[in-house]
């Protein structure tokens, strides 16, 4: 297929996200994103309830998913290297906050939902305070990197790198 211009306001998109949440997310993130026409499966659906990270991650690698968590474990490359990590996201609100969930709940959908491809090898940490930190591969060096962003209104913005 040859290259197009797209017409203005044409979207880009890097493939439809489906996702795997861990069994420390809320299955209210579930029906929201269900909701929001997203192939989703649970740990326990697939029968990884109180397996290791490794399984679980595993599993989501086969699946071609992205592994939704409240887990700071699975950003540990020395554990899960990016070549074997579908790409995860880990979450803020598993203590039970949920406007701070809902809000990171958004945040997946707007910033990972149509860019299952670009996530791939990489993770995305969503804080407290809504910032995001995400590293990821540079495709043209190949090199990881890291990056930070906040939100002002609609925009995010690149912070310095971390």
């Amino acid at each position: 297929m040859p290259w197009r211009e797209l017409p203005p306001g044409e979207a880009v998109t890097f493939g439809r996200a489906r996702f795997l949440l861990d069994e420390n997310v809320d299955v209210a993130l579930f029906k929201y994103l269900k909701g929001k026409g997203f192939n989703v499966r649970t740990v326990a659906q697939r029968g990884l309830r109180h397996r290791d990270d490794a399984d679980v991650l595993a599993c989501a690698w086969r699946e071609n998913r992205i592994l939704i968590t409240h887990d700071d474990g699975f950003l540990d490359e020395s554990k899960h290297p990016p070549n074997r990590n579908p790409g995860v996201v880990v979450l803020p609100g598993g203590d039970g906050r949920v406007a701070t969930l809902a809000a990171a709940a958004k945040i997946i959908v707007d910033v990972v939902g149509n860019n299952r491809e670009i996530f791939k090898g990489s993770t995305l940490r969503i804080s407290d305070n809504l910032q995001i930190t995400v590293h990821i591969r540079d495709h043209e060096t190949g090199a990881r990197k890291s990056t930070k962003f906040n939100q002002n209104g609609d925009e995010w913005i690149d912070e310095e790198p971390a």
